[in-house]
């Protein structure tokens, strides 16, 4: 070719030759370019999206540079005293619908969501002999201040997933417990899979509101989330040896926690990475290393009708079995393409191959619960089969309260707690055409075989004959 311009610019001055060499290697170049963009192109389409969001991602909050709380021996729940000198004067402990902490402990309020026992409702507990200090004596830390030291708490448990499996009916449940002080109306915060990335609710805050510009959460703000919670835990406790010993725990019950980390790429500790080098786990895990995992596990393939009938009510679109049949078609294709370009962990990830209508990603739980064993150990999860907490749900709370060490409650307590209505009931059903059931069936079935393996539990191996596909 360079022959060929010479041969070409011969006849000319030497700076014609050379503005005339000049031109042919930028045309060159040009053709050159064009030809690689073709090809290219063409097979970044699917990813397109993923790098559009990647590059408008504003980089949130560094949970992992945040440094490790120094939590007290003295308090069964995680928490931690921090000198606070950023509260400003005019911000107090309660506000908006809140209601104030009462002064005397023996007349505080039990805390739930609403939807558990009334607010103003006292169970019964045997007293604890040998107490040796006056509750009602006891300084403690103060919370109402505006600067100095200040006692914190973050969740003893955290009922992590999955959703629509039954984690909204067993938390109202669990929450009955005398031991057990929760945020008087929310289950979730979801600070880990969402309100550090966008507020879709700002109604729904702390009473002391710390937010970004743009409504999302700060770590400071997820604390404040456990604002009342904490002056429960404070204000009741044992003597033990002469010194207090606080017995209470709190909890919550986000259940897109361990399968959406849909924003991962607004991380700055996962930037210029194809899929999340640290998910929710390793937040979770960094800041409470101890915590106790719940997680409930449903048949993926009914878990995800149940979540599209769920939404079709939420969110006021029209569904029957046509309509549903042709949201998992697309889906599934959708999901396969997407591994055509990219890993499995970053499909299941990925947001882009999904909607609200049929979020199949959530059902490999495979998936998910590989990256949170990759930080927590074993004993640190209870994973709950729904089928098997439907049959029996006094025989579940028995192994939830085992597990969080708490001792069962007392009879009255158990009536309430077993006799009450299911919560999140269904006014709109369908079954599935014969032909979904069986695409849903062919896909998770290599994701459900390695589950089972995974927990070391054949209870949890949901396998599929050519009768449940007719159904």
């Amino acid at each position: 070719m360079d022959m060929v311009i010479l041969v070409f610019c011969m006849p000319f001055t030497s700076q014609s030759r050379r503005m005339c060499f000049r031109n042919t290697c930028i045309i060159s170049s040009m053709i050159i370019f064009i030809c690689v963009f073709n090809l290219w192109i063409p097979s970044m389409l699917p990813y397109s999206e993923f790098i559009v969001r990647r590059w408008r991602a504003q980089y949130r909050q560094n949970l992992m540079a945040q440094p490790k709380f120094d939590f007290l021996s003295n308090y069964k729940n995680p928490c931690f005293i921090k000198i606070d000198a950023t509260r400003s004067l005019n911000m107090n402990v309660s506000d908006g619908d809140w209601k104030e902490i009462p002064q005397d402990s023996n007349n505080i309020k039990r805390y739930n969501t609403g939807r558990g026992l009334n607010q103003d409702t006292k169970l019964p507990r045997e007293p604890k002999p040998g107490s040796e200090i006056d509750q009602n004596k006891y300084q403690g830390i103060n919370r109402t201040k505006y600067s100095g030291p200040r006692l914190y708490c973050l969740p003893y448990f955290l009922i992590a997933g999955f959703p629509k499996c039954g984690t909204t009916d067993l938390w109202h449940r669990i929450i009955q417990h005398p031991d057990i002080v929760v945020h008087p109306k929310e289950k979730e915060p979801m600070f880990f899979d969402n309100r550090r990335f966008y507020n879709d609710t700002p109604t729904i805050r702390p009473p002391v509101s710390r937010i970004e510009k743009d409504g999302t959460w700060l770590l400071e703000t997820y604390l404040e989330f456990f604002t009342e919670p904490t002056t429960y835990i404070e204000k009741h406790f044992d003597a033990r040896n002469g010194e207090p010993y606080h017995d209470k725990i709190t909890g919550e019950g986000s259940s897109n926690t361990m399968p959406i980390n849909d924003e991962w790429f607004q991380l700055p500790e996962n930037a210029n990475l194809r899929e999340p080098k640290y998910t929710n786990a390793d937040h979770v895990h960094h800041l409470i290393p101890q915590i106790k995992i719940i997680v409930m596990i449903r048949d993926p393939v009914e878990r995800l009708l149940s979540g599209h009938l769920y939404f079709s009510e939420k969110y006021k679109y029209d569904t029957n079995k046509e309509l549903f049949h042709n949201v998992v078609v697309d889906a599934v294709n959708k999901f396969k393409d997407c591994l055509k370009y990219n890993t499995e962990r970053g499909c299941a990830y990925d947001k882009s191959i999904t909607t609200i209508k049929n979020r199949i990603r959530v059902g490999l739980y495979a998936v998910h619960i590989a990256d949170w064993f990759r930080v927590f150990s074993r004993q640190q999860f209870l994973f709950l089969k729904t089928e098997d907490y439907i049959k029996d749900v006094r025989a579940t709370l028995v192994k939830v309260f085992d597990f969080l060490q708490l001792e069962f409650p007392p009879l009255q307590s158990q009536s309430s707690m077993l006799s009450k209505e299911k919560i999140n009931k269904r006014t709109k059903t369908f079954d599935m055409l014969p032909a979904t059931r069986k695409l849903l069936q062919d896909f998770y079935r290599p994701y459900n075989d390695r589950l089972w393996k995974l927990l070391g539990d054949e209870r949890f191996h949901y396998t599929y004959s050519e009768i449940d596909s007719l159904k």
